[in-house]
């Protein structure tokens, strides 16, 4: 008997941004109250931890409070001066600052001639140094490992420009990939609590850290969500930190402008991806597509309502929390009438 829609069943795009995971995180909330349980999840930096939070049945609004209250918050009016100071305090249980570090790195060192050389001693890459215990990525990587739901995150090897793709024995199955092929400069590994960290890694780590003898940085910096490795099944729910389009009036100074740019940056992959599978649907609607590989996906964006500038970067937010929470059940009570009234003889 041939498949029909919902004989796939669902999926989850979350992609991770900073100080606006509080999006995906009442996107999550609002899947489990309404009873939506995916038949894979991909995943990238910051929502990684918050799916196995979730996959975990943990309480997610308590733990947003409760990452809120560690943040380093300065009053009104100053609370856009809050990032400098989570640089110069650290995030508990994130990152501590790395002056130190980096001062003990320059003793016995002599100025360098070479301009590139003394930028690097002068003002190295490495902002902050990471402290998430080795117990908080095995813990995570058991919970995605041990999941009835495929689970798909990534990491980026710079110098390669490889792409790696982390599954979970549940999502290898549903996706028919080998571990250790080349799929196109995207290559599958399994889950464990190095890749977890790699896929977590910020720049502001910098570089000197490799994994399996490379270095590798969280994957959203590369490709923020992970789309094309989800068309297993038939309605794919995107959940997504920020707007196509800029809310409220254009950038009027840097660091509106800064801001910009970055949602530039992370919104082209994930336009490229959209727009190819948004062809083979109108390809497979006007017959013009039949191979047995290809079947229409209801594409569902969900996205953040409010503007969030360059000084929300690190900071959460239960008001963007609520909103997507009431967003996202609104979405998903509309679906479920029209999943209903399509099954109707």
């Amino acid at each position: 008997m041939p498949e029909t829609r919902q004989d796939r069943g669902v999926g989850f795009a979350l992609g991770g941004l900073g100080g606006s995971n509080a999006h995906g995180v009442g996107f999550l909330e609002a899947a489990r109250r309404q009873g939506i349980t995916p038949r894979i999840i991909s995943c990238t930096s910051g929502m990684i931890h918050w799916t196995a939070h979730w996959l975990a049945n943990r309480p997610m609004r308590e733990k947003l409070e409760e990452q809120i209250r560690l943040m380093p918050r300065l009053p009104e009016p100053f609370a856009h001066l809050s990032g400098w100071k989570m640089m110069l305090q650290g995030l508990p249980g994130v990152f501590r600052p790395a002056w130190w570090d980096n001062w003990r790195d320059s003793l016995g060192q002599f100025p360098p001639m070479d301009r590139n050389a003394l930028f690097d001693l002068l003002f190295p890459a490495r902002m902050v140094v990471p402290t998430r215990s080795d117990e908080f990525y095995a813990e995570m990587a058991t919970i995605l490992n041990e999941a009835s739901i495929g689970v798909v995150f990534n990491s980026y090897a710079p110098a390669s420009g490889k792409e790696y793709l982390h599954v979970n024995p549940v999502a290898l199955q549903l996706l028919g990939r080998e571990l250790g092929r080349d799929y196109g400069g995207r290559i599958f590994r399994p889950i464990t609590p190095d890749y977890l960290e790699a896929a977590l890694w910020l720049l502001q780590y910098g570089f000197g850290r490799k994994f399996d003898g490379e270095v590798l940085v969280d994957g959203a910096y590369h490709r923020q969500f992970i789309l094309k490795e989800l068309t297993c099944v038939d309605t794919l729910f995107v959940a997504r930190p920020q707007s196509r389009t800029w809310r409220g009036e254009l950038p009027g100074n840097l660091f509106e402008a800064e801001d910009f740019k970055v949602e530039l940056l992370f919104n082209n992959a994930y336009y490229g991806e959209l727009s190819a599978m948004r062809t083979i649907n109108d390809l497979l609607a006007k017959n013009h597509l039949s191979c047995k590989d290809f079947h229409p996906i209801e594409l569902v964006e969900i996205e953040i309502e409010t503007q969030r500038g360059f000084f929300d970067y690190f900071f959460e937010s239960l008001e963007v929390f609520d909103q997507a929470e009431v967003q996202s059940e609104r979405v998903f009570r509309e679906w479920n009438g029209r999943v209903a009234a399509s099954k109707q003889p």
